[in-house]
Parts: C-alpha cells; structure tokens; sequence
C-alpha cells in the first residue's frame, strides 16, 4: 500500500505535468472532406468552410470563394478572393475567453501561388481588440510553417482565431493547429535579432548607412523606420534642429523593432564611436505582428544592448506617433498600450520617454493631411516641429 506521502507526491507530480502540458485548443479538418459545411447563404461570401470556421469577410463585401480542393490525393481548403477595393480574405474559429496572458503556437501547412501575406490574430470578435497577432509570408509550394504569439487576457467572452490575408489573392490551407505554450517557454519575435533577407536593398543600405556611422562618429543617433529614413528628404528641418548636433539618422522604411536590433546589433556602435546620446523611434510596424507587451519587451532589448555595447551612451525612446485619419482609428489604442509600455522602460537616469504625440493631432482627435499627408508620414512642417521637440529633450538630457 502507498504511503500518504506517495500518494500526495504522485498528485503534486500529475498537476505539474498537466501545468506545463501543451493543450491543443484547435486542431481542425481542412484534410477532411466529410468536415467541410456549406457557408450559411449571404451576400460576397459563398462556398464551404471546415465544421468550426466561419467567414468573417463578407461584412467587408469581399466577394471571397471558399472551396474544398483534391490534388495528388490532398484534400485542402483553397480561398479566392478577387481583385477589389475591399478585397480582404478572413475568417475565424472561435475559442473560449482567457483571464489571464497566454502564450500560443500556430502551426499551419498551407500555399499561395500570390505570395500571400497570412496573419493570425486572436481577437474579441466583432471589434478592433486583438490579443495576439502572428504573421507569416507564404510561399507557392506546399510548407508547414510555426509561428506563436501572446497575448490577453481577454476582456470578452466572444474570442477568436482569424485567419488573415489583407489583400487580393488565393490561399490553400490543408491543416491548422493552434495549441497553448508555457508562457515561460515564449520568446517575443521582437526580441530575436533579424534581417529582412526578403527586401531588395535593405542589405545595401544597411552597409551605406554601417559605413556612415562608422566614418561620421556621430554624437546622437536617431533610430527608427520609415519615419527616421524620412529625414533624408527633410533637409530645412534636420539642418535647423538636429545637425548641429552632430547627428545621424539610421532608419530603414517598414523596419520592425527585431529589425532594428539586428541592424544594431551589427553595426560598430560601442566600437568605432560611442555617442552620447541614441534616440529611438520604432514598433508602429509591429502593431499588426506583436501585442504592446512583445513590442515593448524588444525595444527593451534594443535598449540593453545599446547600453552594453557603450555603457556611456544614454538613451531616448520616443512614444509612437499616432496614425490614422479618425480618433477611432483601431491603430490608436493599441499604439496607447505600446507607449504606456515604452515609459515603464525608462529610468530617468540613463534611459529616458518622450511622448509628444498627441500634438500631432487636431482638437477632435483627428489627423490633417497637411500634418501626416498619408496619416502616417511627417510633412516637412511635421518634421520641423518634431525636430524642434527632439533637439530640446536631446539637449536637457544632455545638460544633466
């Protein structure tokens, strides 16, 4: 007979193992036949889906076709969606609510002979409130590809995994899997150096811009995206403002925030110069691949390594403009919750926030053309109140 000890050791041992036991919360049918439903009759969505997902495209008049497909013996879920202004491929599979953040792996094999951009999100349904966010480009022939993402918890009980496509094409699905992970075992994407191998150039300006730097030994770098590659045509505003500095732009259009910190990482900061002060602007790119927590957890990264390469050099990260014409713009609260993260970075000693956003805006929320011509890109007259901010807080922090 086992003791009580044993007995009390045994179920201490089985609760851990069901902890930290992956559990599968989709595993869906797309290689089944016998699964696939006709989709309940509406207008610009027809076709048959897998039992469990439902289209989330027509409510954007999307005109997609879902069909089940069998080639070489795989059965497969092919999504057609035809060149239009609203064309979008979505749909979704439901999922219980989560009160707390989780971790999860989607692993999905799947084609696209458009190249199509895939996107999962975990969402509150019916609303702009997404959890988590992965993304994936996919390639002509048949792969299996792994991402995972975090997220939560969920403040609604009506939660979702939507499949994403944001443009015109045609995507093949033959499985999907979407399983929880410890939460200790996640690494943010954010956080993983990388090099953006799939862009023409990016590699070469890369290399233009390392040179710079090293040949320049710039006192203040400013680090960021298409908004710091934006200065290059903005001679009025960075010749008044930022110049005199000796300063350095080294932004690189559509980079992530794990972009960026590759291109550090890589550069010869700490090495051929130390500045004395790296201002950073980045992670609106991320808002759609990342959740505030992982976009903040890799420009916390960026932070360090910045500091340990040049433990003198003091750093400004600078809150994330806003973008969008209108207030309600789904952009906005989630570049809120990024900010709000970016500031618990700071120290005040070394690492400081600067968040001037907002006056960017209009007094009813919105943003005018003469402002962000695109809602998202300075103007010159943007560039010249942003260059007059940044020369000011990068002088009172140099001043201490």
């Amino acid at each position: 007979m086992k003791s009580i000890t044993q007995i009390i050791t045994a179920a201490l041992l089985c609760c851990a193992l069901s902890l930290h036991a992956e559990s599968i919360t989709i595993e869906s049918g797309f290689g089944d036949p016998a699964a696939y439903k006709e989709i309940p009759k509406r207008d610009f969505v027809s076709g048959v889906l897998p039992d469990g997902w439902n289209d989330e495209s027509s409510w954007n008049k999307a005109n997609c076709v879902y069909t089940c497909e069998n080639e070489d013996g795989k059965t497969f879920l092919r999504i057609v969606c035809p060149p239009s202004e609203r064309a979008k491929i979505q749909f979704f599979h439901k999922l219980n609510e989560f009160a707390e953040r989780r971790a999860f792996r989607v692993t999905i094999t799947a084609r696209s002979k458009t190249s199509a951009e895939l996107k999962f999100f975990i969402q509150a349904m019916g609303t702009s409130r997404i959890y988590a966010a992965a993304g994936i480009r996919l390639e002509n022939d048949w792969k299996e590809y792994t991402e995972t993402m975090a997220g939560g918890p969920s403040d609604s009980k009506n939660v979702g995994l939507i499949i994403h496509s944001p443009k015109p094409g045609m995507v093949e699905i033959a499985s999907c899997k979407l399983e929880e992970m410890p939460l200790s075992e996640y690494v943010p994407k954010t956080s993983v150096p990388t090099p953006r191998t799939e862009s023409k150039g990016w590699m070469e300006r890369f290399e233009r811009d390392k040179k710079k730097l090293s040949d320049l030994k710039p006192d203040f770098i400013i680090m960021g995206d298409s908004i710091t590659q934006g200065w290059e045509g903005s001679r009025e505003a960075w010749e008044k403002y930022i110049a005199p500095m000796n300063a350095c732009q080294f932004g690189i259009a559509g980079d992530r925030v794990e972009h960026l910190l590759w291109r550090m990482k890589n550069s010869t900061l700490g090495k051929d110069f130390q500045p004395k002060l790296v201002a950073i602007l980045i992670g609106v790119n991320n808002l759609f691949s990342a959740d505030a927590l992982d976009i903040a957890a890799g420009t916390r990264t960026l932070v360090n390594e910045i500091r340990s390469a040049s433990p003198q050099t003091k750093v400004l990260i600078l809150g994330v403009f806003p973008v969008g014409e209108k207030a309600d713009d789904v952009r906005r609260k989630l570049i809120q919750n990024v900010n709000a993260n970016y500031e618990k970075i700071a120290d005040g000693k070394d690492v400081f926030f600067y968040n001037f956003g907002d006056a960017f805006l209009e007094p009813d929320g919105t943003i005018a053309k003469t402002t962000f011509p695109d809602f998202v890109h300075c103007s010159p007259k943007s560039y010249l109140f942003y260059g007059e901010k940044l020369s000011e807080k990068a002088k009172e922090i140099l001043g201490k």
